[in-house]
């Protein structure tokens, strides 16, 4: 394949604003390419975006060549450019035209991708170190392959680090809205080829789409919601019911708090509770699209809040690291951190001992693989856990005893994000 034309150039500079805006401002994947694209003046393409992700899946590389040429200090934009062209070129093996090289590629680069084309990765990579030869071959943070070998040994985390490498898209039918044969048949008639999920009955994969997510009809109604198979089964681990009282204490951007009024029929109480007050502006937007109702939304810190009542369930999906998103947002590579989870677990585990003085039963949940965020958290209520055998998915890391009461969702396991869940009676 030849990189000529005009679309091509494009594509490539926008995936080097794209990569740019990760490494400057530690932006998401999605939000940086919105803002390259507009830099750029242009439409973001579903070529341009996959090039930036796919650039992504190498960025460990590029740099380690970067660094074994003494190019570890050039201005940042080149340094994007050249994670760009070392995909295209290096990994790719695809032909490239002159576009792509003076300006930000110049003659030097080209020199060294050139010498590059033909040798092998394991070559470029030339290390003994299991660990560190798993974090650039995969292009994940040396810390997390440390932890996640250490959790599951080299086998196993060398398929999840490749597992994060494609994401799988799955839509949730608002039941509320539309039946589940309704959406399948009108999803068909766009061009959305889907099948039914045999885990929850709700839940449906997309197999092939001519259309991008965002402009499906359905999803823009909301007669369907995107939204992961590990965070549908945090809810489903809530298991609400009709005429029931639940807190939902980290609750926008609203997407479980929603599948909870779902679940209940829209009977039954609902106190919804946020920090954010922009994040909880989208959410009253979104409720309403979706048509959830009976939800009481109140700005306040969880982790501090008094209640009058005792609900009856409780749901803590706490802000967390993020480290079981990798395959949904690429740019973790670049912005996850080791420092983070010290951060993150003592705002977890401050959330969990507030609200478990307010409710019979809690879930609590983390977008996160590391046993920090999970594990060490309700480690202190061990006594207190529910067994979620019902939700198929890996039990907890085996180093706890309790492991066999809380859930784990694995990338390369259960075509999902990774996701802790556990269940507390109090």
């Amino acid at each position: 394949m030849r990189l000529s034309s005009l679309e091509d150039k494009l594509d490539f500079r926008v995936a080097t604003l794209t990569i740019e805006n990760i490494y400057r401002k530690g932006l998401s994947f999605d939000k940086s390419f919105l803002e390259a694209c507009r830099k750029a003046g242009v439409r973001g393409t579903p070529s341009a975006y996959s090039l930036a992700w796919r650039s992504l899946l190498s960025c460990y590389l590029a740099e380690k060549v970067m660094k074994d040429n003494k190019l570890e200090n050039i201005p940042l934009r080149r340094k994007s450019a050249f994670i760009v062209a070392f995909r295209l070129i290096v990994v790719e093996k695809k032909n490239y035209s002159p576009f792509i090289f003076g300006g930000l590629i110049p003659g030097k680069f080209h020199r060294i991708l050139s010498k590059l084309k033909n040798v092998k990765i394991d070559d470029i990579i030339d290390e003994d170190n299991k660990v560190k030869k798993l974090s650039l071959l995969y292009s994940h943070p040396l810390w997390f392959v440390e932890k996640m070998v250490k959790c599951l040994g080299d086998r196993e985390t060398e398929k999840l680090l490749k597992s994060n490498e494609y994401y799988f898209t799955w839509l949730r039918v608002n039941t509320l809205k539309t039946s589940i044969e309704n959406a399948m048949r009108k999803l068909e008639k766009e061009g959305v080829r889907v099948t039914l999920d045999k885990d929850y009955p709700i839940l449906l994969k997309v197999l092939e789409s001519k259309k991008t997510i965002e402009n499906i009809s359905l999803v823009k109604r909301g007669l369907v919601i995107p939204q992961d198979k590990a965070s549908v089964a945090v809810v489903y681990a809530l298991a609400p019911s009709k005429g029931k009282t639940i807190i939902d204490a980290c609750a926008a951007p609203g997407v479980k708090t929603s599948l909870i009024a779902q679940l209940m029929e829209n009977k039954g109480r609902i106190i919804a509770l946020d920090i954010s007050s922009s994040r909880l502006a989208q959410m009253k937007s979104l409720l309403k699209k979706l048509g959830a109702k009976n939800i009481d939304i109140v700005q306040a810190d969880s982790a501090k809040a008094h209640f009058k009542i005792k609900a009856d369930k409780a749901l803590i999906d706490a802000p967390c690291s993020n480290s079981g998103a990798i395959r949904k947002d690429p740019a973790l590579r670049i912005t996850l951190r080791k420092i983070d989870l010290d951060k993150f677990s003592r705002v977890q585990f401050s959330l969990v001992a507030n609200i478990v003085n307010y409710a019979n039963e809690v879930v609590y949940a983390t977008c996160s693989l590391a046993p920090e965020e999970g594990e060490e958290i309700v480690s202190k209520f061990k006594d207190n856990l529910i067994d979620l055998k019902y939700l198929k998915a890996s039990s907890g890391y085996g180093k706890y005893a309790f492991c066999k009461y809380v859930r784990r969702f694995f990338p390369h396991l259960h075509q999902s994000i990774g996701f802790f869940i556990a269940k507390i009676s109090l």
